[in-house]
């Protein structure tokens, strides 16, 4: 598998980015659990996960993160940054023929970030704020389970 893969700087290295495509298909392949091959429910020794696509996996789905450093001031130590995720369905949620049909329709989320570094005491501290799942979407997140709702997150970090 060939991965094209493009980086970029511009704006006198204010803005760096990388972009990447992967282009994966996999469809015939065999679940393991604990070393041996798992049977399926049909009886017939084969295990029904032969030929159906992998549990959790988008036939097209893509990402976007952006992040802004900024560096003058007054704005010095803050970054603000957002990600976009797209998984286009059917998206087969379980690996099993008996439930083959049991799919996600497909699902946009958005993520965001805003983070400021500075130092206190002589020793660098980042607050970040993450909300993952802006806008609170509701979907099936591999395996049957469902997706965490709109979720905060705060943190400090220092190093000594």
């Amino acid at each position: 598998m060939t991965t094209p893969k493009l980086q970029f700087t511009i704006l006198r290295n204010t803005l760096t980015g990388t972009a990447a495509v992967f282009l994966v298909d996999k469809t015939n392949v065999r679940r393991v659990n604990s070393g041996a091959a798992v049977l399926g429910i049909n009886g017939d020794g084969r295990p029904d996960t032969l030929g159906l696509p992998l549990r959790g996996n988008s036939p097209d789905s893509w990402s976007l993160w952006v992040k802004c450093d900024f560096t003058a001031k007054p704005l010095a130590g803050l970054a603000l940054s957002a990600g976009y995720h797209r998984r286009d369905g059917p998206i087969p949620l379980d690996a099993s023929f008996a439930r083959k049909f049991v799919v996600e329709d497909g699902y946009d989320r958005l993520d965001l970030m805003a983070g400021y570094a500075t130092r206190i005491f002589q020793r660098p501290l980042k607050f970040q704020l993450n909300v993952d799942n802006v806008t609170d979407e509701f979907y099936a997140d591999k395996s049957l389970g469902y997706a965490n709702p709109r979720t905060w997150r705060f943190s400090a970090t220092t190093t000594f």
